[in-house]
């Protein structure tokens, strides 16, 4: 796990549309249409070097994330304004722009020699 891991289960492959295992991140009181989202995503061990981050979206989509409301379908395909990673953890933003109070996306992070 210093070179890879992944939020999706192990037997699944990265891009598959699933919402088991996303990372969920910024609950807000009032949904957001303009602000930004965000979510603090702390691997599971420190990788050997910053690692190159994909961020996938709950419908599969390499570079996109989700965004989600509580009681509402999760709006796939927004953008992914910022990942600004390190040898333990990122922060992942999102400047989607349709009316929601949540992030949620997958991740691989890709330390590999």
């Amino acid at each position: 796990m210093r070179y890879y891991e992944k939020s999706y289960d192990q037997a699944t492959n990265p891009g598959t549309a699933t919402a088991y295992g996303c990372i969920t991140g910024s609950y807000n009181a009032a949904a957001s249409t303009t602000g930004y989202l965000g979510a603090t995503l702390v691997y599971k061990v420190p990788k050997r070097a910053i690692p190159t981050l994909t961020i996938y979206d709950d419908a599969g989509a390499s570079a996109k994330c989700s965004r989600g409301s509580l009681g509402i379908a999760n709006t796939a395909g927004q953008t992914v304004a910022n990942t600004n990673a390190t040898t333990t953890a990122a922060l992942v933003y999102s400047s989607g722009s349709n009316s929601n109070q949540a992030i949620v996306f997958h991740y691989t992070a890709d330390a590999e020699l």
